[in-house]
């Protein structure tokens, strides 16, 4: 991507839409798996960054604070770096997470929202495992779900959506 400047709301879109896949497993089957384990990574990842690196956070400011360092690399033994305090610590903490969470809750509500969408795709999946852009645009034309215009990919990107190996988008794995 050529891009180096995002705004807020677009970051918290590619939150929400990163944990598509959790909310989805939720509102579809009523459960949680261990399917989710990179997107939770990443949007943690990318919301401290909006918190710490970038000041995208009205309760902590329009502040940059350095990254957590180890105890063994400054010498030190709580591997507090110096720039804050474990208060201002705990403080991005709870804004990270409050960021993660709201996005959550806009992912479970949107999917809810459009429900017989999620459930069309699902149907599809199960039918043919892959769905390409094109198909996905009839099915939420079908299902009347507003279309919004497509951001562009960097190109070699395949424009496909699938479900993980050996997963079902609605019914739960076998135990």
């Amino acid at each position: 991507d050529d891009r180096y400047n995002y705004s807020k709301e677009y970051l918290l879109t590619q939150i929400v839409t990163a944990l598509g896949g959790r909310a989805a497993e939720e509102v579809a089957i009523g459960r949680i798996t261990t399917g989710a384990e990179n997107d939770l990574q990443r949007v943690t990842a990318l919301a401290r960054q909006m918190v710490t690196r970038w000041g995208m956070s009205e309760k902590i400011g329009t502040i940059s604070f350095s990254e957590r360092g180890s105890p063994f690399a400054s010498g030190g033994e709580t591997g507090a770096p110096s720039d804050y305090s474990e208060t201002t610590a705990e403080a991005i903490d709870d804004e990270v997470d409050h960021i993660v969470s709201s996005c959550h809750a806009r992912a479970v509500e949107l999917l809810q929202t459009h429900r017989p969408t999620l459930d069309r795709i699902a149907q599809e999946l199960r039918r043919n495992e892959v769905i390409d852009s094109n198909q996905l645009q009839e099915i939420m034309r079908e299902t009347g779900a507003v279309i919004a215009s497509p951001q562009s990919l960097p190109q070699g990107v395949p424009q496909v959506i699938t479900p993980p190996v050996g997963t079902s988008p609605l019914r739960p794995e076998v135990e």
